[in-house]
């Protein structure tokens, strides 16, 4: 049994409005009973992504090509490690149009993960030293 969602009037349950818009509304009722008279809702900068948790939620941008057997190691070792760590995932396809400045970098390295744009892995991913990374 699931704890009950309570929406911006105080009704239980019911609404069928995401986590995050259930956390826009509170924001919104908090922001006018706290006399800063705000009828719009708190919303994070449109660079920064937000978890459940409220702390900034971690990229992981995956660099890859087609047919890359040790590319899809590395995307089921991601995977696992999503299941149990809340985080942001893009992928990057080094061969497609605009992406060139990737294929010049990668194209004998992949795959390759960066966390918030920084390179981590190379090659492979060590999914132990991901869930560390991810969880500082």
């Amino acid at each position: 049994m699931g704890v009950p969602s309570c929406d911006a009037e105080g009704d239980q349950g019911g609404s069928g409005l995401g986590n995050d818009e259930n956390v826009l509304r509170f924001l919104t009722v908090a922001a006018r009973i706290g006399g800063r008279g705000f009828d719009r809702p708190i919303q994070p900068r449109a660079t920064e992504h937000w978890s459940t948790y409220g702390r900034a939620m971690k990229r992981v941008t995956f660099f890859t090509k087609p047919d890359c057997t040790l590319c899809d190691g590395a995307m089921f070792v991601i995977r696992r490690v999503r299941a149990h760590v809340d985080f942001e995932l893009a992928s990057v396809d080094i061969t497609a149009a605009g992406n060139e400045k990737w294929f010049e970098a990668y194209r004998h390295d992949i795959p390759v993960v960066h966390l918030n744009g920084e390179e981590v892995f190379r090659h492979r991913v060590d999914e132990r030293r991901l869930r560390e990374l991810l969880e500082r």
